[in-house]
């Protein structure tokens, strides 16, 4: 049995009255800077392509978008000459950027044929450009036809690439198809926003509001496994994907200057950033508005324990939850999982 990150880190961190919150925060700062490390040994230069952002009302997605901007700008002091996600993506701009300036993908959960439309996406770049250097930024990983996975194996190990794996169950899939020498074990790119938490909490205005928020999913990745709703419980999914939810209206007051206060403001000026930075903060709202959080989001998770909110965090439908939460957070007070 396989220790998580945190039942290694906690001997060295914990105190002898820990308080859930701060030992939470202390983790998962441990395991930010590791990540950002990991991307700075594999990154190798002063400039990058990213592709495949979420363009989408998806809080989790633009959570990841913004710490991978984070990280890349501002802890590997990188400049993005060119950025694109699915929808407006030109491979003639691609083309004008020097070749040795790598081309990263955007992390997440479609590394395989559950969304399709991303990893077919990947493959196509990869296809065009095949002299040039690739890194997937920390996914999840799931194939269900072994054609697909076929496919993506004789791409991959032809490939100068390195792809990040963010729980033990994806890396040895990945490494068993792809090559040890191409994948590597790193958390969620939302982690790095740890390293602006305690700045972004002395700004939290307000108390919560509710005393459980039941958070879950209503897609394709929804597991039938859920507790049932306790009365008095606030039930949602995103903010962001409710039918009420008008992306006319991705108004955060305050939120530019906060930006400013915590130095990102020039980050943030990538393509998209700043609306992937008004969607974490809505996001990071919904959370800290309750005492407790119930969620099978993987990012209303992580956000928690960013907040140091407690919470309980379901599977979904596939193994993504119970991977990451094995790897990464299990052993932390502040958190519990449930099938």
């Amino acid at each position: 049995m396989h220790e998580s990150f945190a039942q290694r880190v906690l001997p060295s961190i914990r105190g002898d009255d820990p308080d859930p919150a701060a030992e939470a925060q202390a983790c998962l700062g441990l395991m930010a800077e590791q990540l950002v490390d990991a991307i700075k040994t594999e990154l190798k230069s002063d400039s990058y392509v990213l592709l495949d952002w979420a363009d989408h009302q998806n809080i989790g997605d633009r959570a990841i978008h913004v710490g991978e901007l984070l990280t890349l700008g501002e802890y590997c002091r990188a400049k993005c000459v060119y950025t694109a996600h699915v929808g407006n993506f030109n491979a003639a701009k691609l083309r004008q950027i020097p070749a040795d300036i790598p081309i990263l993908f955007n992390g997440g959960g479609n590394l395989g044929d559950l969304w399709p439309l991303h990893q077919k996406f990947r493959e196509r770049v990869i296809e065009k450009f095949p002299d040039r250097r690739f890194i997937i930024l920390p996914q999840s990983m799931l194939y269900t036809e072994p054609a697909a996975l076929e496919r993506a194996s004789r791409l991959f190990r032809q490939a100068n690439i390195m792809i990040f794996l963010r729980d033990r169950q994806s890396i040895e899939l990945a490494a068993e198809h792809f090559g040890t020498d191409r994948v590597r074990l790193a958390p969620d790119m939302a982690i790095v926003l740890s390293l602006l938490m305690p700045r972004l909490l002395r700004a939290r205005r307000g108390k919560p509001e509710v005393d459980l928020l039941y958070l879950f999913r209503r897609d394709k990745e929804r597991s039938e496994a859920r507790p049932e709703s306790v009365k008095g419980a606030q039930l949602s999914d995103w903010a962001s994907l409710e039918p009420d939810w008008n992306e006319k209206d991705v108004r955060v007051p305050g939120a530019s200057r906060l930006a400013a206060t915590l130095g990102l403001t020039e980050v943030l000026k990538v393509p998209g950033g700043r609306k992937s930075w008004l969607y974490f903060i809505i996001g990071l709202r919904q959370i800290l508005k309750a005492r407790r959080v119930v969620t099978d989001r993987l990012h209303a998770h992580v956000l928690s324990m960013l907040g140091g909110v407690p919470n309980t965090l379901y599977a979904n439908d596939y193994h993504k939850n119970r991977a990451f939460y094995e790897t990464w957070m299990e052993g932390l007070s502040l958190c519990r999982f449930e099938e």
